[in-house]
């Protein structure tokens, strides 16, 4: 069965409007670049993400990954795009390929590793991507991606302190943002921290005033 994605969740009809046209707008500008050159490898890959976030056309999306990959198959992240998209109707040892492929291609790069440990963590392969979210942040024990992916990790596998911690360390190195600020909510309700996971509405409602 398709796996849901983190974040396809019942949104708000004004937040659902915006997205929409933020990837509405990303959709044209990669069109009007297909259309000066068919062969420009990154405009098909910003296309195959409008198509795979804003539109849900899996079939389309797929299609502008492969024109991506066609001339260029050295583009890391668009592997690693890719294979998100894969796990999606359950191609997993695809998707496995595509990130291996990506990470392969650039080893020293922590964006393409973390994107590998997302693969991971929407395959429910969680020790996997923790490793690699740890290997990441070894490095730079800053860098939210990874942090807040392994929060996410142990939020799946239950593990309380350790989610709260990544969580609450995402949630104030992008100064409280509402992005973080959400998933961290959403784990102390979890973990039925009620107090807490009451603060953060009342945190994001003050937000939602001025943003």
């Amino acid at each position: 069965h398709p796996r849901p994605l983190l974040g396809a969740l019942e949104l708000p009809e004004r937040v659902l409007r915006q997205q929409h046209l933020a990837f509405e707008v990303a959709s044209r500008s990669a069109e009007r670049a297909v259309a000066i050159d068919e062969t420009l490898s990154v405009a098909h890959a910003e296309l195959a993400l409008a198509r795979f976030g804003g539109d849900w056309d899996w079939e389309g999306s797929e299609r502008e990954f492969s024109r991506a990959l066609h001339p260029d198959r050295t583009n890391a992240l668009v592997h690693a795009y890719y294979s998100w998209l894969l796990l999606l109707p359950g191609r997993d040892d695809a998707a496995f390929i595509e990130a291996r492929t990506g990470h392969t291609l650039a080893p020293s790069s922590r964006l393409i590793r973390a994107a590998r440990a997302q693969t991971f963590y929407l395959a429910r392969r969680y020790d996997e991507a923790i490793d690699l979210c740890d290997d990441c942040l070894r490095s730079d024990g800053s860098y939210v991606f990874a942090l807040h992916l392994r929060g996410l990790c142990a939020l799946a596998k239950a593990s309380a302190a350790e989610a709260i911690a990544d969580l609450s360390q995402a949630a104030a190195l992008t100064g409280r943002s509402p992005f973080y600020l959400g998933l961290l909510g959403l784990c102390y309700g979890t973990f039925g921290r009620r107090a807490e996971a009451l603060d953060v509405v009342a945190e994001l409602e003050r937000l939602a005033q001025r943003t």
